[in-house]
């Protein structure tokens, strides 16, 4: 059961300010272990020039290293559903906490 965020990170921020730099971290380190933009763009759900971006810094912010630990977590374990990621960031205590983009 998905339980409702408490503070202010509501959908839509999450949408247009976590989203992106989770699939731009994503991207990377799935070109880093030989996936090609296509294979890239078929996991993320997005084409192969957007994921061309996010590899090359013109989409996606950056991301809390606490962030990238989760993601690093979940892709080591066979997981690239973006949703599963977001939501294990979201559950994240530092989450919590209150990080801001």
């Amino acid at each position: 059961m998905i339980t409702p965020l408490k503070d202010a990170w509501s959908c839509e921020r999450i949408f247009w300010e976590l989203l992106p730099g989770v699939r731009k971290y994503i991207a990377i380190r799935l070109k880093e272990k030989g996936y090609t933009l296509s294979e890239i763009g078929k996991i993320l759900g997005v084409s192969k020039s957007a994921v061309s971006q996010y590899i090359g810094g013109k989409r996606g912010g950056e991301l809390a290293d606490w962030m990238k630990e989760v993601i690093d977590r979940k892709l080591d374990e066979g997981c690239a559903d973006i949703m599963e990621i977001i939501y294990a960031i979201v559950k994240h205590p530092s989450f919590r906490r209150g990080w801001r983009c």
